[in-house]
Parts: C-alpha cells; sequence; structure tokens
C-alpha cells in the first residue's frame, strides 16, 4: 500500500533530510522567531485579549508570509536534495512549474497528502496550542523559541512527504 510506504520513507530519511538541507530549515526557524519577535514587541503575548487585538497588523502579517514562503520553499528544496541523493527524480521538473501539484497530484493518488497531514496535523496542534500558552507565560520566550524549532520540522516533514510521496509511486510492492 503507497500510504504504508509513504509513512514509513517519511520517518526514515527524516534525518537525511535534515542533514541535507540545514540551511532551508534555518531559514523557516528563523522566519518564525522573527514573526515571534514581531509579536513580542507588539505586546501580543501578554495576554489573549493583546493577541487578537493586533493579530491584524501589518507587519506582524508580513513577517507571517516570509514564514509561509519559506515553508513553501521547503517543499520544495528538500525533495530535490533528496531526489539528487536517493532518487527517483522528482514527479514534476521545477518550482515554477506545478509546486501545488507536487504537493498532491490527483493522478497518483492521495497518499503523499495523506501522509503529509498525518504527520503535520499534530505538529500544527501543538503549535497553535504552544502559542497561545505562551500567552501571559512568564517562560513565553523559551516557549516561543521551541515554536519556532517546531516549525522549522513542520517543514522538514512537508518536504519530506513530497519527495516520499514521489518514491512511493516508483517503488515495487515487496
Amino acid at each position: 500500500m503507497k500510504l504504508i510506504t509513504t509513512l514509513h520513507l517519511i520517518l526514515a530519511h527524516l534525518g537525511k533530510a535534515l542533514i541535507l538541507c540545514p540551511l532551508i530549515i534555518l531559514i523557516v526557524i528563523s522566519a518564525e522567531g522573527l514573526q515571534h519577535f514581531v509579536e513580542w514587541q507588539l505586546g501580543m503575548y501578554q495576554s489573549k485579549g493583546a493577541f487578537q487585538a493586533k493579530q491584524s497588523n501589518g507587519t506582524r502579517l508580513s513577517f507571517g508570509i516570509v514564514k509561509a514562503i519559506s515553508v513553501v520553499m521547503a517543499c520544495y528544496f528538500v525533495p530535490k536534495k533528496l531526489s539528487s541523493v536517493f532518487g527517483p527524480p522528482p514527479k514534476f521538473g521545477t518550482f515554477n512549474r506545478d509546486i501545488i501539484r507536487k504537493l498532491w497530484d490527483p493522478r497518483g493518488g492521495l497518499h503523499g497528502m495523506i501522509a503529509m497531514l498525518i504527520y503535520a496535523v499534530p505538529l500544527i496542534l501543538i503549535h497553535y496550542n504552544l502559542s497561545e500558552f505562551s500567552m501571559g507565560h512568564p517562560m513565553a520566550p523559551l516557549l516561543l523559541f521551541f515554536d519556532s524549532v517546531l516549525i522549522g520540522l513542520l517543514a522538514l516533514v512537508m518536504g519530506t512527504a513530497v519527495w516520499a510521496g514521489d518514491a512511493a509511486d516508483v517503488l515495487k510492492p515487496s
């Protein structure tokens, strides 16, 4: 079953992906950290009310866009590097062509996207709960640092899942 194969490939190659792509993951962590820094400077972590009042701040949203772009870039560079070392070649050739289809190609089935969600959704839930828990907490800066690392892990999982979905398509069932 391709889903099980994809899930196994993700777990087996996460560490390898981190070794091959430390810079892109550090960029994601830094982008999330900078967004937290801006939020901290805006006073958003003083309370839930302060967070809600300032969540539409333009500077905060700009840093959020940079973070989102860094995660999308990880979904391109991580599978590209994994493919160059472990094969197979990516299904689709360039970032400018078909990055969305690379994440989910209905012609190839849903196993890549489902595997990504299985591993990503718990990380996303932890991310949102950690951010909420940080509001008004005396250890908020440390919690936000761990949250930034968590987003780096999320990007690593997503990028590895893109590669694993492609790899599962070419592996012969044993």
